[in-house]
């Protein structure tokens, strides 16, 4: 029987820990904290382990990408779920789908990650952890980030930092405790993706309300057939919806320095983690992070149930179908010291 979470902000993706879960359950299922998820076989191409990035591709101008979209809008008339279409197709190649590449095992994907700046990308302090669990567990292993729609694009990653306060739990004066949050991290690569995406200001995360129409372009994977990923090509999902509500890390209003929490009904699953979530002119207003999901009994792909090595049952999870997902609005990235 299922057991309804009402609001779980587990990282969508999220690495599960090696308490509950056997080597073989954790790596062989892309790491999210369904064991059941298998990796098709065309998935399982090892890379090289050394960056082909050596003759990177050319970093697009912001007025190279502000003529795009305006041209965009004007080929759209005005249409915000073709404008978020446009927007995607803009920026494809600033999103990459973030993987480890263990010694002789291939490539195991672990969530999402997008250019903001030369050589620097945002994901997921919980995607970042993953890396430092893969390279304790694994040591040689190497960690890239493979850009959409471009096998020749495998940015090696040289260093990480996840937010200073990742992993706090604050209290209010009714003491409550705050439900997640600041769950965002910078990752450096040895190159530059060949565009990267603008973030939004003040003034446009102040108009930020619920309706909003908005995407995200990402690589959702758990429990979706054949992983929805061939990692030695890996191709992006897009998505649309809107804003559903904004509040602090109380699920309160706490005015605009502290409603940090998005919450939005993009469908998101295991991979999604790191998502930039956009709006029609394309630039980001938040970082996709979690949703509310039913907690189960984990089976492999035969229906079995999963048993760690301890042999207790381990728990999966699937989404809930109320389609409330969790964001970080994006202005949280400034407060992330540059690896």
């Amino acid at each position: 029987m299922s057991k309804e979470k009402s609001i779980s902000l587990s990282g969508v993706g999220r690495f599960p820990s090696r308490s509950s879960y056997s080597r073989k359950a954790m790596f062989g299922a892309a790491a999210f904290a369904l064991a059941s998820l298998a990796m098709p076989a065309f998935a399982q191409i090892s890379f090289t382990g050394e960056d082909t990035t050596e003759t990177p591709a050319k970093t697009s101008t912001a007025a190279e990408r502000r003529t795009d979209t305006a041209n965009a809008r004007q080929r759209s008339g005005g249409d915000s779920d073709t404008q978020l279409a446009e927007a995607a197709y803009t920026y494809r190649e600033a999103v990459g789908v973030v993987v480890a590449s263990i010694p002789g095992q291939g490539p195991t994907p672990i969530g999402t990650a997008w250019a903001f700046d030369d050589k620097l990308f945002a994901t997921n302090s919980h995607v970042v952890g993953a890396i430092a669990d893969y390279a304790e567990a694994f040591p040689g292993t190497s960690f890239f980030v493979a850009i959409n729609g471009r096998p020749d694009l495998r940015l090696k990653v040289l260093s990480y930092r996840k937010h200073p306060k990742y992993g706090s739990v604050e209290v209010d004066f009714d003491g409550r405790e705050s439900a997640g949050g600041y769950d965002i991290a910078v990752i450096r690569t040895a190159q530059s993706a060949p565009v990267h995406f603008n973030l939004a200001n003040d003034s446009s995360l102040k108009l930020l309300r619920s309706g909003v129409k908005v995407g995200y372009l990402g690589f959702p994977m758990e429990r979706l057939s054949g992983g929805n990923l061939n990692v030695s090509m890996p191709i992006a999902t897009m998505q649309t919806g809107i804003v559903t509500s904004i509040s602090d890390y109380f699920l309160s209003d706490g005015g605009y320095d502290a409603n940090r929490m998005i919450r939005h009904n993009l469908p998101a699953t295991g991979g999604a983690s790191g998502s930039p979530i956009f709006t029609p002119d394309g630039t980001v207003v938040a970082i996709l992070f979690g949703g509310n999901v039913f907690g189960e009994v984990a089976r492999d792909v035969n229906g079995r149930v999963v048993f760690d090595d301890n042999g207790r049952v381990v728990q999966g999870r699937r989404p809930n179908a109320a389609m409330i997902n969790f964001a970080e609005r994006i202005d949280s990235l400034n407060e992330v010291p540059r690896p």
